[in-house]
């Protein structure tokens, strides 16, 4: 680990949902025009049930349980503003608590993280993906004694109205080493699309792609399996009904390790990639997700101890 250095730059990217009623995501009503008018007449269910009544229903017919709630919880969405639609939800809870509940679990959201072919990244992602970072880093800044490290440590991926054509980026390799003296073989492309649903999974709120990138099996003087140029760059962030998202990456210093101990002067270097999606809406909420890149390609999910699937390879040579 005392030969590895980290080195970052910073910028932002990013995506902002505005406080308009459909918000930055141009489909959103038409999302709700699919899923609202359920007819339930057949069965008496177009009466405003209690609480006690849906937990009943939820009980004998879930199916219905559900269409009944996305109903209702969607024609709120159509009406109301976000302060308009939380004072409606506490006028409920002082009145029938158990259907207070009911519309919360409506309105719980559900989240998913999936793989984004490297094929549908667009060209200007691609494009900033492919640029060499390296070059002409300035500002160096002392951190512990085995360390270095240049910018800071966070990069803002996703925050604001737009998305900032520069980002910030990293490299692992020995201490003082010289950048023109490595040799890059190999880059690994990672690209994430993290979607946030309500109304039972029915509508998306959220829905962006973040692709995470890194030069990995760089060697210095013919040794190591060094790491350049790690950025994470957001491709999209569309938004709805309310909701805004910020997507930070967090690179920790004291992360920085060598994978290989045994051989001091041949290591594989590794460190923690942090990814925390925030969102604010009526029921605000953050979700971690822990990685390690390493020196020899991998990124590995701190959880599983697994990659969450393979990357995109780009010859280096």
């Amino acid at each position: 680990m005392n030969l590895l250095k980290l080195i970052l730059a910073g910028a932002v990217a990013g995506c902002f949902m505005t406080p308009s009623f459909a918000g930055s995501f141009p489909a959103a009503l038409e999302q709700l025009g699919t899923i609202t008018g359920v007819d339930l007449t057949g069965r008496n269910l177009n009466k405003e049930l209690s609480g006690a009544e849906l937990e009943e229903l939820k009980n004998t017919d879930y199916f219905e349980y559900t269409e009944y709630l996305t109903d209702r919880c969607s024609a709120l969405l159509r009406q109301k503003s976000a302060s308009e639609l939380g004072a409606a939800l506490k006028d409920i809870e002082k009145e029938d608590p158990a259907k207070h509940k009911a519309y919360l679990e409506c309105f719980e959201s559900r989240d998913a993280i999936t793989r984004v072919p490297y094929e549908k990244l667009s060209s200007r992602t691609k494009k900033q993906l492919l640029s060499d970072l390296s070059v002409g880093r300035i500002g160096i800044v002392e951190g512990a004694q085995l360390l270095m490290y240049i910018g800071s440590t966070i990069m803002n991926v996703i925050k604001g109205g737009e998305i900032v054509h520069e980002n910030a980026y990293g490299c692992v390799w020995p201490k003082d080493a010289d950048w023109r003296y490595f040799t890059w073989n190999k880059q690994a492309v990672y690209a994430f699309n993290y979607k946030k649903t309500i109304l039972f999974g029915k509508l998306t709120a959220i829905d962006s792609t973040v692709a995470v990138s890194y030069n990995y099996d760089g060697q210095y003087q013919g040794k190591g399996s060094y790491l350049g140029n790690i950025q994470v760059v957001a491709e999209k962030c569309t938004t709805a009904f309310n909701h805004s998202l910020s997507v930070t990456a967090q690179l920790p210093p004291s992360s920085v390790e060598n994978l290989a101990p045994q051989n001091p002067l041949d290591p594989v270097a590794a460190i923690d990639l942090n990814m925390s999606y925030t969102i604010s809406w009526l029921f605000p909420g953050q979700k971690l997700y822990r990685y390690q890149i390493q020196g020899a390609g991998k990124l590995i999910d701190k959880n599983t101890n697994q990659e969450p699937f393979p990357p995109h390879i780009i010859d280096s040579k």
